[in-house]
């Protein structure tokens, strides 16, 4: 009988918790178009609850190149508008380590202030709140609390070439200084969520982000 029941008390403490939820908080909306969460940063930025081409927090959206504003199939570093068969810009001769407004795809499509978030922002985020594997409406992805108690869900939308249910990846608005044919990236799978680098060629989501009201 004792046996049993340590092997019941084992089997209780290696039991996965469900975290699905159903919905995450909605702080306010911006010019009657997009909500955003105030997560109680300290630089008072407030974040999309939807990724730019989404129409809810669990829809993975539309990708982008690093610093492209349009939507297309094949992402290689032939067709990358900064790459092979395109124009010269962050690199070194201009010294740019930052997108311009004009080439800020969130800018450009949403307007009113939003924008990709700096390598920074995605750092303060990770900061400031706990994340943890979660699921949305059957959506896996990760989900941030911060210690006001609200939410922030990032659906795990993977690469535009392979769409794994575990995996995110998330553009920052930050080159690489030392890989310039590099940018900065949210990553994150079923158990780690990291700020990384990837080649700037390859397809990810957005999520914006909003200065401080």
């Amino acid at each position: 009988m004792a046996a049993i029941m340590l092997m019941m008390v084992v089997a209780v403490s290696c039991t996965k918790p469900d975290n699905s939820i159903n919905s995450v908080s909605v702080s306010g909306t911006l010019e009657e178009f997009h909500d955003y969460v105030d997560l109680g940063l300290p630089s008072g930025t407030l974040w999309a609850t939807c990724n730019v081409g989404a129409d809810s927090p669990e829809s993975y959206g539309d990708y982008y190149a690093w610093g492209e504003r349009y939507r297309k199939i094949d992402f290689l570093w032939q067709n990358y508008e900064f790459g092979g068969c395109g124009r010269e810009k962050y690199c070194k001769a201009d010294g740019l380590l930052v997108l311009e407004p004009e080439d800020d795809v969130a800018q450009c499509r949403w307007h009113f202030g939003w924008r990709i978030p700096t390598k920074e922002q995605w750092e303060e985020l990770l900061q400031n709140t706990t994340n943890i594997a979660a699921n949305m409406n059957g959506v896996k992805g990760r989900l941030f609390t911060a210690a006001n108690g609200n939410t922030l869900f990032l659906p795990a939308a993977g690469l535009i070439e392979s769409e794994d249910p575990n995996f995110g990846r998330y553009w920052s608005s930050s080159v690489v200084e030392e890989y310039l044919d590099h940018a900065w990236d949210l990553s994150f799978d079923g158990i780690d969520c990291s700020v990384s680098i990837s080649y700037r060629e390859k397809g990810f989501t957005i999520r914006p982000v909003h200065p401080a009201l």
